[in-house]
């Protein structure tokens, strides 16, 4: 016997007087909309734009292809769109030339954008991990 289908019907106007109501508990504070995996599988337009249209200008995609997906149906530079998941491989030059702000973990990944800076500044976020003092 096999289950039927299943269906999510997202509540965007849900989603947006949650937005609203985490900002207002954040206030002066800017709260960033994280959406991995195509918003969880919820679809990143609709989700991001929504986003968007509530006020938030801070948004966390895993990757650079997605945050390029963003920019492409209009999320403006106004927007902040930030990534920390690179491909070994990536060619950091179109995030920079579309202002994606990148998370950077080690050096490796620092050197490859330093690299592919051409006239736009990369914005960088730079992450490491913690030792314990001995």
């Amino acid at each position: 016997m096999s289950a039927g289908l299943r269906r999510a019907v997202i509540d965007l106007d849900a989603y947006r007087a949650n937005l609203d109501l985490v900002r207002s508990w954040m206030d002066p504070v800017e709260v960033m909309a994280i959406m991995k995996a195509d918003a969880y599988g919820h679809g990143l337009e609709p989700i991001a734009l929504t986003a968007v249209d509530a006020g938030i200008r801070w948004i966390g995609v895993l990757t650079v292809p997605a945050a390029l997906r963003l920019r492409s149906i209009g999320v403006g530079e106004d927007v902040h769109l930030f990534t920390w998941q690179h491909d070994p491989g990536l060619d950091f030059r179109d995030a920079i030339d579309s202002a994606v702000d990148l998370g950077v973990s080690n050096v490796a990944e620092l050197r490859r954008i330093v690299d592919a800076v051409d006239q736009r500044p990369a914005r960088v976020h730079l992450g490491g991990r913690q030792r314990s003092a001995p």
